[in-house]
């Protein structure tokens, strides 16, 4: 693959760049609810610690969004899908790559 980001790659790092701001910002808003709820301090990190842990282990969806776009591109954009193996394991595990903002890049 060449150093410049396919399409393909620019919306996965688009797609889960948004999601992740999403959750970021859901996460916070429970954990600010913990903050008002419990005065306890230990018993609030406790609790506080529980959910950051049980919500970063049981969330998925970039693993989920990540197969999406793939099975997309091997049936509607057959000239972005990743060409070998190599390229499939890039696009399933690759870390976000910065960049310019999407929008521009793409249209």
């Amino acid at each position: 693959m060449s150093k410049e980001l396919s399409p393909l790659f620019k919306l996965r790092d688009y797609i889960l760049d948004n999601q992740r701001s999403q959750n970021k910002n859901f996460l916070g808003k429970v954990l600010t609810i913990i903050d008002a709820s419990i005065t306890d301090s230990q018993q609030r990190k406790g609790i506080k610690d529980l959910i950051q842990n049980e919500f970063y282990r049981d969330f998925h969806l970039e693993e989920f969004s990540r197969k999406i776009i793939l099975e997309f591109s091997k049936k509607y954009c057959k000239d972005l899908e990743p060409k070998t193996n190599e390229e499939e394991s890039a696009f399933m595990c690759r870390e976000l790559t910065p960049s310019e903002p999407f929008e521009q890049e793409l249209f």
